[in-house]
């Protein structure tokens, strides 16, 4: 940002206020008929218009008075007292600015005296000097009254209407003022701010923002600044002297963003935010440096603090703006991603990757940031395919291959990568490396020329696991309870898949079949709007009818996936059909008033009629925004009173006969998710 040494030191001010003084001077001698007026009232206006926190502007503003007198006393002709009294009036307007803002009670006392003395003496003198007090009181009046219009519509257009916090413009205006004096730039990101505008609204989300904004504009007092940097980051700027009045700064600031409490939907949520901190001169190299440790946070662990060190930066990890670009670019683009994403630099040395990469590949982003990807290769397969990617990439294309792999344990794991240059305008930032597919197993067996993967029951049973609970996640996303309620519809619909194997009314091969299937029972519900899915009151007949439609969607999803199964294990591809027809049949009713379709009784598939009994087994006993979970007795009397209405007679007699078990498994999955919570 531009700097003014001018407005920095202030000499700005000064100019504006005595150079035109200095033409007031020469206007007087040399124009006849301007009196003792202007003078104070010039100096009224000078004050209003800028306000005088600094002693030395009011020194500035007071000596104006001075020359005022000298030119009284030397001429004789002008009445003393009344010039003695209008400089007075200027001056005392001047002292006490700071609390009487509004200049017109000083320039209607100066027409109430030029009147008094007009009325009291009536000579042309006084009278003319009351037509010049008159005249130019209102002039400067109408003057400073357009001024502050304008000042006011330029402070505001500096603000961010929705938290009263600076925005750009405003920063950089005030950067332009403060420019190269030692401070420190905080950069505060909202943690899971996405899942907030998402679960809870849009609404709800613009409240967080206030009231972190109002926060902000209590904790941050002058000279410093709280600014809306980004959607939901906040930057704040600030003056310290020195290092530890900076540091503790900061741990008050962080201490007080960690400790407020947000009540949302009647929810009390704790904020979480990640904080990057640099201290040296202010400047957009500061703010710089404090997005880099910001970024740190995030690659780390979020909810902390992080120091920019230059050290740190120099220690392999110093970048050029296109990589650091680059860097933070892949950082936002992946955080949520379920595929596993690397970056690289131009010398192929790791920058960054998801936590999809971490799971996949077994090793942290803390351990493979610097070293390049041939430290994960297996065996000298990778390594026939280097000098290809090479040329590919120097070419601007984009590679496509599998690639062996070794995890930090021994395992080995082959991935279907699409690795590609970043360009940033005409200059190549990096590398990004995407993971399409991944094959694991001990009998994973690849062609070399045609890239074709095969793979055992185990193996693609795995692969279809993923693939579903991915799916499934996107269709709860936003809700960590919804997607809880997915798995633990997965147990019970396992158990009692089981206990139907059990009496040979099932093939036992097909329990882990229904089991993995049963997890996409609700992906329809990616189609539908969050404030219908996650609404806390009852919904009205239009919305029973909208959220019904999540049954159908969720067929068609999946029928979409069968269609690009055909060259995959017929394992892997019963799995997904056993999928479709449980997403779309677990809704209908055993006395056919279900939806979509209506079927009543035994043509309601096996599946459909399973997962419709362990769906509301589970949400029954959970907690929902519209509900308190049910107790075992009261779940066990709701599907016996729904035997042949709701559910399938003979599937809710096995149940009822095997519920002390049930109580066990239910009680088992609870102590589960506390331990892993």
């Amino acid at each position: 940002m531009r700097s003014s040494w001018l407005r920095r030191n202030h000499v700005y001010e000064f100019f504006t206020d005595w150079l035109p003084y200095g033409l007031i001077w020469i206007w007087i001698g040399w124009v006849d008929g301007v009196g003792n007026v202007v003078m104070p009232l010039y100096a009224t206006l000078s004050c209003a218009l800028h306000t005088p926190n600094r002693w030395n502007r009011k020194i500035s503003l007071l000596g104006m008075m001075i020359p005022a007198a000298l030119y009284v006393i030397h001429e004789r002709h002008f009445d003393p007292v009344e010039s003695e009294i209008l400089i007075g009036i200027a001056a005392g307007y001047v002292v006490f600015h700071n609390r009487v803002r509004a200049s017109y009670w000083a320039y209607g006392c100066a027409n109430i005296v030029a009147t008094g003395f007009c009325v009291l003496h009536m000579t042309p003198f006084t009278f003319g000097t009351f037509e010049e007090t008159l005249i130019v009181s209102t002039i400067f009046a109408l003057y400073e009254h357009d001024a502050l219009i304008r000042a006011r519509y330029k402070e505001e257009r500096g603000l961010d209407p929705l938290t009263g916090l600076y925005n750009r413009r405003g920063a950089e205006e005030w950067l332009n003022l403060h420019e190269g004096n030692a401070g420190i730039a905080v950069l505060v990101d909202l943690d899971d701010f996405k899942f907030i505008n998402d679960f809870f609204g849009h609404d709800a989300g613009d409240e967080v923002l206030r009231k972190v904004g109002g926060l902000l504009l209590r904790f941050v007092s002058s000279p410093g600044i709280g600014v809306r940097w980004g959607g939901d980051e906040f930057l704040i700027l600030a003056e310290h002297e020195t290092a530890q009045s900076a540091e503790q700064f900061v741990e008050e600031l962080f201490s007080q963003l960690s400790s407020l409490e947000l009540s949302l939907n009647e929810r009390r949520l704790r904020l979480r935010c990640s904080v990057g901190v640099a201290y040296g001169p202010l400047g957009d190299l500061l703010i710089t440096e404090a997005d880099r440790a910001l970024l740190r946070v995030k690659q780390s662990g979020k909810a902390h603090v992080e120091w920019y060190h230059s050290t740190i930066e120099n220690q392999g990890e110093q970048l050029d703006i296109n990589q650091y670009a680059f860097q933070k670019a892949f950082h936002q683009l992946t955080e949520f991603c379920s595929a596993p994403c690397l970056a690289t630099d131009l010398e192929f040395r790791i920058i960054d990757l998801n936590e999809a990469y971490e799971r996949v590949s077994g090793y942290t982003r803390h351990a493979l940031r610097g070293q390049k990807p041939s430290m994960l290769a297996f065996g000298d397969w990778n390594r026939r395919w280097y000098p290809e990617i090479h040329e590919t990439l120097q070419r601007g294309r984009s590679w496509t291959g599998i690639l062996h792999n070794q995890r930090e344990d021994g395992t080995i794991w082959s991935g279907e990568m699409v690795i590609s240059p970043v360009r940033i305008g005409e200059i190549t930032a990096g590398y990004w490396c995407m993971v399409r597919r991944v094959f694991s197993g001990d009998k994973v067996r690849t062609e070399l020329l045609n890239y074709e993967i095969q793979v055992d029951q185990d193996t693609a049973e795995y692969i279809e696991n993923i693939f579903l609970q991915v799916l499934a996640e996107v269709a709860e996303w936003g809700d960590p309870e919804l997607h809880a309620h997915v798995l633990r519809v997965r147990r019970y619909t396992n158990w009692l898949a089981a206990k139907l194997a059990d009496r040979k009314l099932i093939d036992p091969r097909d329990v882990p079949i229904l089991s993995s299937a049963s997890i996409a029972h609700d992906i329809g519900k990616v189609a539908i709007a969050r404030e219908i899915l996650f609404k806390p009151n009852t919904l009205d007949d239009v919305e029973h009818l909208y959220i019904q439609r999540h049954t159908e969607i969720g067929e068609q999803i999946l029928q979409s996936v069968l269609d690009k199964l055909d060259d995959m294990h017929v394992h892997a591809k019963r799995v997904v059909e056993y999928a479709k027809v449980i997403a779309g049949s677990h809704h209908e009713w055993w006395n056919g008033k279900g939806y979509p379709r209506g079927l009543r009784g035994n043509d309601i598939p096996l599946p459909g009629r399973l997962v419709a009994i362990t769906d509301v087994l589970d949400a029954l006993l959970s907690r929902r925004p519209y509900k308190e979970p049910w107790s075992l007795e009261e779940v066990r009397n709701y599907i016996e009173s729904h035997r042949g209405l709701q559910f399938d007679p003979k599937l809710v007699t096995i149940l009822l006969e095997e519920w002390a078990a049930f109580e066990d498994l239910v009680k088992e999955v609870t102590l589960y998710e506390v331990r892993e919570s």
